[in-house]
């Protein structure tokens, strides 16, 4: 599974050329550092992975960046610009509703929202449900240990207050 984590940050960093990974884990977390491939900074970065799909909170050039991506092979078939329904729900807060598009047949972008992040970093367990147009639903499971201190560097560089 670790390895499955590696290989999709190293996805998720492909379009740094010159990118230096230092992947480490922190609980169920893995997180990394890189250098943006503009020079503009650096790319922060906390992934973890359910049965399925990887959860990945970024902080890119200031902003926050919330990602899903298969871990595994056989997950539902999706195309560019597919768009879904994602509703978070985090411990025993209330559930946290945005939308989400499929960049490609793989990965899917979150609509970023600094209340989803705060949620997650004080988490124990995280729920993602994903609804495509057509009713398809994914249940996805995290257990988030680790989250508070996996988080740090990506709030720090993308505050949330």
């Amino acid at each position: 599974m670790k390895r499955l984590m590696v290989a999709g940050l190293l996805a998720c960093a492909a379009s740094a050329a010159h990118a230096q990974l230092e992947p480490k884990m922190i609980g169920n977390w893995m997180v990394s550092s890189e250098t943006a491939p503009s020079g503009s900074g650096r790319i922060f970065t906390a992934v973890t992975s359910g049965r399925t799909m990887a959860l990945s909170v970024r902080c890119i050039a200031k902003r926050l960046n919330l990602t899903l991506f298969p871990v595994t092979s056989g997950t539902t078939p999706r195309a560019a610009g597919d768009q879904f329904r994602v509703r978070f729900r985090v411990d025993a807060l209330p559930d946290l509703d945005t939308n989400a598009r499929a960049l490609d047949t793989q990965v899917i972008q979150i609509d970023p929202d600094k209340r989803i992040v705060k949620a997650i970093r004080d988490a124990r367990e995280i729920v993602v449900r994903l609804t495509a147009p057509m009713g398809v639903t994914e249940m996805l499971a995290y257990d988030a240990a680790g989250a508070q201190k996996a988080l740090v560097d990506v709030i720090r560089e993308c505050p949330l207050d």
